[in-house]
């Protein structure tokens, strides 16, 4: 073995785990949060906002612009954002509205009386706190700058991490995928003398078995940041307007209030396809003064002609939401996606617009319409925050877990290898010339390398780590000296 190679490597290993640990650790928590967020929202909401008795079997629901009026008018200086329809006969309609002091507020109605049932403001959601701190960190741009440091760090915490633990013998290789802790005498014998190499033996084998999951969900969630996502990988993947709509742009010089599909979100959520995120939304054509728009139950019923159809007993397999034209410019939006948890299979993502007075449908976007890069992130996004059905779910929540696992064993071997002798709080691994010899240890080099080129927030975190660790002392301790590979 290169000696001072790997020290080097574990160097890296080190202080890029040091850095990364606590948002893995946030990431993961949030992220089994918002994937309970189904029962969650149910629990929160309460029986009395989300259940409904129907008055008789054959009764039918109010019309929905009924229901519409009746939250106008409960909340007049509100404005109506979007329709939810109820996908059980048992469940109430769903309307959001913003409030005149700029809050989103989700409000539920009885289909069958028109009652309104109660509110519930979308920030107070667990889901919308996860959300919030798992992008940003509650720090705004700031913590999305940092956070997406960290995404790139812990790609390279398993290039450096799978260099420092992958097997060099058979007998190291059945120990990774059968590690020793299993063995209940060994067990015993570690953990009563203090040694790390139980410890050891789990980060290695989680690291393993977790490491393209853990780097799926990186270059996934990374598709939602600030520089990588919005600036170098977004802007170039997202759909053309002028593919397939006829009215992207106002001929009036009046703005509409909606004028990306970003608008369409509530209250900073990502409920619309990423590649449309950018996407302008088209406008209606205003004819004269006299002009109506189409009321919403007109719209609904398009939507089924459409395609976004009934089950046999009645009610909608799954969900699809109709988004309320905000203005005289504004359209119809009628979506099923998977991003939004409306559907759960991407093949299926939908986004019609349609003409408010006319009822022309202006944009049809799907699957088909999306490119490569698209069609891997909305099936790799769907598959992220485990709306690809209940065994995703259980899935995801497992690697969450897994990576919890590797966070953990990271900082109890980091607190294992603390020196009493030195007193030193950190305690790093020595630091040694990099010197790569072969094939393996070049290659570590260059998906480095690699690494920092493609994401450039990590990659000037790299630079700044070579900087400061230049000036650190290179005097070597004789602990370190006699450092001994094995028991590391």
């Amino acid at each position: 073995m290169n000696k001072k190679f790997y020290l080097s490597i574990w160097r890296w290993h080190f202080f890029a785990g040091l850095y990364v640990i606590p948002f893995f650790l946030m990431l993961c928590i949030t992220g089994m949060v918002m994937l309970a967020a189904p029962w969650i929202d149910q629990w929160q909401y309460g029986d009395q906002l989300t259940h409904v008795v129907q008055p008789e079997p054959q009764a039918k629901p109010l019309l929905l612009e009924q229901q519409r009026g009746v939250v106008s008018e409960a909340y007049p200086d509100a404005v109506i954002t979007e329709y939810v329809s109820p996908v059980y006969e048992d469940q109430s309609g769903l309307f959001k509205v913003i409030s005149a002091e700029g809050h989103a507020l989700l409000v539920f109605v009885n289909p069958y009386t028109g009652d309104i049932l109660g509110d519930f403001k979308n920030a107070d959601r667990w889901y919308s706190i996860s959300d919030e701190i798992h992008g940003t960190f509650l720090m705004g741009e700031s913590g999305d700058v940092l956070i997406e440091v960290a995404a790139g760090l812990g790609i390279l915490l398993l290039i450096t991490g799978l260099y420092l633990h992958w097997p060099k013998t058979g007998r190291a290789f059945k120990v990774m995928l059968l590690p020793k802790f299993i063995w209940p005498s060994i067990w015993r014998k570690a953990s009563s003398g203090g040694k790390r190499l139980v410890w050891k033996d789990i980060h290695a084998s989680a690291g393993f078995y977790f490491s393209a999951f853990l780097l799926f969900f990186l270059l996934t969630g990374m598709s939602w940041t600030g520089i990588w996502g919005a600036k170098i990988v977004q802007p170039y993947n997202s759909f053309p307007a002028e593919k397939s709509a006829s009215s992207w742009q106002s001929d009036s010089e009046q703005a509409p209030a909606v004028k990306t599909h970003a608008d369409l979100s509530t209250e900073g959520l990502k409920e619309v396809p990423w590649n449309l995120e950018l996407t302008p939304v088209p406008v209606s054509k205003v004819m004269d003064s006299n002009t109506h728009s189409m009321t919403l139950d007109e719209v609904f019923a398009k939507a089924i002609d459409l395609g976004f159809k009934r089950t046999q007993e009645g009610a909608f397999s799954q969900s699809f939401r109709i988004a309320l034209p905000r203005d005289d410019l504004g359209v119809y939006s009628i979506m099923a996606v998977t991003m939004n948890g409306d559907i759960n299979n991407p093949l299926g993502d939908r986004t019609v617009h349609l003409d408010q007075y006319s009822g022309k449908v202006l944009a049809d976007i799907g699957w088909k319409d999306y490119n490569a890069v698209a069609k891997a992130m909305a099936a790799g996004v769907a598959f992220h925050k485990g709306g690809a059905g209940w065994w995703n779910l259980i899935f995801s929540a497992l690697v969450c877990v897994g990576i919890l696992l590797l966070a953990v064993t990271g900082v109890v071997l980091w607190w294992k290898r603390r020196s009493a002798k030195t007193e030193s709080l950190l305690n790093p691994p020595p630091k040694r010339p990099l010197s790569a010899r072969s094939g393996g240890e070049k290659g570590v080099v260059i998906l480095t390398l690699v690494t920092g080129i493609l994401f450039p927030l990590s990659g000037v975190a790299m630079l700044l780590f070579l900087i400061v660790d230049g000036f650190l002392s290179n005097r070597v301790s004789r602990n370190e000296q006699e450092f001994d590979l094995e028991s590391s």
